[in-house]
């Protein structure tokens, strides 16, 4: 369950652990920023969330208008403090709806 209460679908849940324990090898204690933009299907942010809670971890989810470069490199504009905020983080979960041209 995530710390706002939802709890994702067992298939969900299950990839979202997965990620947390073997791709981010999260520790209990450990501060986890997931991000999104607001074309992110928020149901993957809260499996990361409750799988970091799980985890034993503190999860903070910071979600970001969709921004006008989607499909190209990202250029040098970043929304407010975000870049500060993702470095100071112990493990990061950065997901966009970004493609690929």
């Amino acid at each position: 369950m995530s710390p706002r209460g939802l709890a994702p679908p067992a298939d969900v849940a299950a990839a979202a652990a997965l990620v947390v324990r073997d791709y981010m090898a999260v520790r209990a204690g450990e501060d986890v920023l997931i991000t999104a933009d607001t074309g992110t299907d928020l149901a993957l942010a809260e499996a990361l969330m409750s799988a970091v809670t799980q985890a034993g971890a503190r999860p903070s989810l910071l979600t970001i208008p969709r921004l006008p470069f989607q499909g190209r490199a990202p250029s040098a504009v970043r929304p407010g403090d975000t870049y500060r905020d993702f470095s100071r983080a112990d493990s990061r979960a950065a997901r966009s709806s970004w493609t690929t041209p």
